[in-house]
């Protein structure tokens, strides 16, 4: 093996060693940083933890509705507590919803009305109109 070849080597391994010493120690200034660092929606995830949609009876998998037939829709998150929040439906002409959570079945078909809290937390429930 030629001397600069190996010289070469010792250099790069010596470079090799001294990046990872350097990168660990970055890690190691950044990880508190990193760790204490706070998501700044993380309070309005924990409010609201899973919204659940309630109608008054309790929690609803799908709703089922004759055209005309009107139900009240309620978001809450998994302690019970009632949230203020925008819904929204995927299909006005099959299932409308109002600003306050009143679901009319409008034509046979197939929706979904959907719950917004804080343009963070969401859900939806499938609506069929018979």
């Amino acid at each position: 093996m030629t001397p600069g070849l190996r010289g070469f080597r010792r250099r790069s391994a010596a470079a090799s060693r001294t990046g990872r010493r350097v990168a660990a120690v970055l890690a190691l200034l950044a990880g508190p940083v990193v760790a204490g660092c706070t998501d700044p929606l993380d309070g309005v995830r924990r409010a609201a933890g899973q919204l659940v949609i309630w109608d008054g009876t309790g929690p609803v998998d799908t709703l089922r509705l004759a055209v005309s037939d009107t139900v009240r829709l309620f978001a809450r998150n998994p302690l019970g507590e009632q949230l203020g929040v925008v819904w929204t439906s995927t299909n006005t002409d099959v299932a409308s919803v109002t600003e306050d959570g009143l679901v009319t079945g409008r034509a046979a078909g197939m929706a979904r009305i959907g719950a917004v809290y804080s343009l963070v937390v969401t859900t939806s429930v499938p609506v069929v109109v018979e």
